[in-house]
């Protein structure tokens, strides 16, 4: 019980993270052989750092689904069901070869069966 709540804890805790380690850009400098490129770096990080988000926002765009979303999963449901009629069929047929045997030994009606609806 301790440890599930301390799952849950963690997940509807605030989200915000309090001991960020400093980085030490000189360090990748020495590092890195790209010119400027650990400059670049410092200066996105310096403004990613200073910028400020609407968490109520970002969840709810991300809570729901686009058109363009539900639209794809409609079509993935489709041929899902498509798909797996066919291979249900399939198998169906591979079974009743197997399970037929020869035709030599069947009677009239019994090939007829087999073949319904052909």
């Amino acid at each position: 019980v301790a440890q599930l709540k301390s799952v849950l804890d963690f997940y509807h805790g605030k989200g915000q993270v309090e001991d960020v380690p400093e980085i030490n850009w000189d360090d990748w400098k020495s590092e890195i052989n790209t010119a400027g490129l650990v400059d670049k770096l410092k200066s996105d990080y310096a403004e990613l750092q200073g910028e400020e988000y609407n968490m109520d926002e970002l969840a709810e765009t991300t809570a729901s689904n686009s058109q363009a979303y539900e639209d794809f999963g409609l079509h993935i449901t489709y041929n899902n069901a498509l798909w797996l009629t066919y291979y249900l069929e399939q198998q169906e047929h591979l079974w009743n070869v197997r399970e037929v045997g020869t035709l030599e030994g069947m009677s009239w009606s019994e090939v007829f069966h087999l073949h319904k609806g052909e």
